[in-house]
């Protein structure tokens, strides 16, 4: 894992810790989120720039959000633009250790959405400017941080097509704006996400999974969710268990003890040839090595969060 992910997955984790000793359970998602996003693979999607803002506002801590109005929008993947955000935040603060404000600044700038974080800071004279997005590059009294942050900034803005700028004035502060392609707005609002989805009877769904924690709360989300979930610790557990029941969908984790999540499957195809998977794996490439040609067979990734593990299931099952 490079330095530039670690550093990020540090400031998610300590806001996911922070949120959770204040049993602040939204915040706590928003940022166990943040962490998947950037474990997983891109997954870009349209966004409304003021609820990427609001989102993540609270993650930074205390500054000032200026909204777009009316809103503007982006394609973009939420992790990377989280990312984007979250090291403007981390240098601005860097370059304030003596207090300040910090601002957040949606707007448009022609075809372009733009995201501004303006500090109060000290400010960088131009020969340090000019050299702000280099990596590694150290300044010690400007808005610059570390240097690693906004060298991540500029790899990602300009990944997608955007460009990044900065401006700065010595004693009042700094000024980046990151101009990112805008895009035509969603037809219909975007449903809100939630882990409790409905379906249409109740159904079985056997849950295979030897970590006890995931375990346990893979089966809460997908009890609210409707269905009667019968667990096993492995894979020759769950063999057993269906002994006396009939599963209408299972979810097996790829990587278990003794028989593994794809032979789990296979064997219950045998008696039950159609019956839906979902198949988990923290592996990145266990989805190449899964057998994924089955019909109503889901394969998906860890770190992965309730409600994708619900419409999985969902997905799969034919009322």
């Amino acid at each position: 894992m490079n330095e530039a992910l670690k550093h990020d997955l540090r400031h998610w984790l300590t806001a996911l810790l922070g949120a959770l000793s204040q049993d602040d359970v939204p915040l706590a998602r928003r940022a166990a989120e943040q962490m998947a996003g950037l474990l997983g693979e891109p997954k870009p999607a349209v966004l409304s720039v003021n609820d990427v803002l609001r989102d993540v506002a609270p993650l930074l801590g205390g500054l000032r959000l200026a909204l777009a109005e009316p809103d503007v929008f982006v394609r973009a993947d939420p992790a990377a633009l989280g990312r984007v955000l979250v090291n403007l935040a981390a240098n601005a603060r860097d370059a304030m250790q003596d207090g300040g404000t910090l601002t957040l600044r949606a707007g448009r700038d022609g075809d372009f959405a733009t995201i501004a974080v303006e500090d109060t800071g000290p400010g960088m004279p131009p020969d340090v400017l000019a050299r702000v997005f280099e990596p590694g590059f150290t300044t010690r009294s400007g808005s610059g941080g570390q240097g690693l942050g906004l060298a991540i900034v500029r790899e990602i803005v300009e990944a997608a097509g955007g460009t990044v700028t900065a401006e700065s004035v010595v004693g009042r502060g700094t000024s980046v704006v990151v101009r990112w392609a805008s895009s035509t707005p969603p037809a219909r609002p975007f449903p809100p996400s939630s882990p409790t989805m409905t379906v249409g009877k109740a159904m079985t769904v056997l849950l295979v999974e030897d970590e006890p924690t995931v375990r346990q709360l893979a089966e809460r989300a997908l009890v609210q969710a409707g269905w009667r979930v019968v667990a096993a610790e492995s894979g020759e557990a769950a063999l057993a268990l269906v002994q006396t029941l009939t599963p209408d969908a299972v979810v097996a984790d790829l990587t278990l003890p003794g028989m593994d999540g794809r032979a789990v499957v296979a064997a219950l195809r045998g008696t039950w040839p159609k019956l839906p998977a979902v198949l988990v794996s923290g592996y990145a490439d266990s989805a190449e090595q899964a057998d994924l040609r089955g019909e109503n067979t889901v394969f998906l990734a860890k770190p992965y969060m309730l409600a994708a593990l619900v419409a999985a299931v969902k997905a799969t099952v034919r009322d």
